[in-house]
């Protein structure tokens, strides 16, 4: 195993699901607004 590439993958998947979760959080708020 190489760490470099493995921290290199897991930082990847991180910068590129963190964003995902804001707009996920985001719209999962205005949908429960709505609701109301």
């Amino acid at each position: 195993m190489r760490a470099i590439e493995v921290i290199g993958s897991i930082s990847c998947v991180l910068l590129g699901a963190y964003p995902m979760v804001l707009l996920l959080t985001r719209w999962f708020e205005k949908t429960a607004d709505e609701r109301r």
